[in-house]
């Protein structure tokens, strides 16, 4: 990928593979990953819904490559990151190469993650008195 320089690459096996989705709100965007014997493969939506076929190579902890569609080519970099993936988006230039200017980043998620909110128990109610503790005290007696 010309324009480009990332380290190099690492063995299969990282975090990246699976299935993921667009934390945004009513995105369509998604990304299916797979490892090919240290190849990244898979398909990647848009937010718009256009489907590319994905083609790249791990590098470092993340990948880099192809993306190849109905409205021609572009290019993506993705990374883990603790709630997923972020994933670049590089359209190409009229000669073919990225236009990183152009680039925009979309954060995904892991499509099977649990997105309820965590709720503590309830406390447990406080102990109930001791029948001495909740006896009433003597009146005192009017001195004569």
């Amino acid at each position: 990928m010309a324009g480009i320089a990332w380290a190099a690459g690492v063995s299969a096996g990282d975090p990246i593979i699976g299935d993921y989705v667009a934390t945004e709100p009513g995105s369509h965007a998604s990304a299916h990953l797979s490892d090919e014997t240290g190849h990244v493969i898979g398909q990647y939506t848009d937010a718009e819904g256009q489907r590319y076929v994905l083609n790249g190579r791990q590098v470092g902890v993340g990948a880099q490559g192809l993306l190849e569609g109905a409205d021609g080519a572009a290019f993506f970099r993705l990374e883990p990151v603790p709630s997923g993936l972020r994933f670049v988006f590089i359209p190409a230039d009229a000669a073919g190469q990225p236009d990183i200017a152009r680039a925009h980043t979309m954060a995904l998620r892991p499509a099977n993650a649990d997105l309820r909110p965590r709720v503590e128990p309830p406390a447990a109610p406080p102990a109930a008195p001791s029948p001495a503790e909740s006896a009433p005290a003597p009146r005192p007696r009017p001195i004569q």
